[in-house]
């Protein structure tokens, strides 16, 4: 793919990302989880967040396990901490702590605290 095929291609993603993140979100279900985590690290982080508002704790959980740790705690850092929180409880124990170590100390603490709460 050369570099304005790239920029397109980018172009297209964030068009679709921003305005139809529904639509995004049933398209990314259908896709391997490699892919998945390819397609959403390749763009800016903030550029996503409308997609990781909307997928399923699981699919979530598992796109965080294959995901770089940086991008992964970025997200965190931004999403609201009980959606965050149901991503994380989907992942085992060590890549948890992973992630909450990587996000900043104010995110961690309200990743932690929403892991904490058991719903009544």
């Amino acid at each position: 793919m050369n570099e304005r095929t790239s920029s397109i291609d980018n172009a297209i993603h964030e068009v679709v990302f921003e305005r139809y993140p529904a639509e995004a979100v049933r398209l990314i279900e259908q896709m391997d989880l490699e892919e998945i985590a390819d397609l959403i690290a390749s763009h800016d982080i903030d550029a996503t967040m409308k997609i990781w508002e909307r997928i399923s704790p699981q699919l979530g959980g598992r796109i965080l396990e294959v995901l770089p740790v940086n991008f992964g705690a970025q997200m965190l850092d931004r999403i609201n901490p009980n959606t965050g929180a149901n991503f994380l409880k989907c992942l085992d124990d060590s890549r948890r702590e992973e992630l909450l170590g990587a996000v900043n100390t104010r995110a961690a603490n309200d990743l932690r605290r929403a892991l904490a709460f058991e719903a009544d």
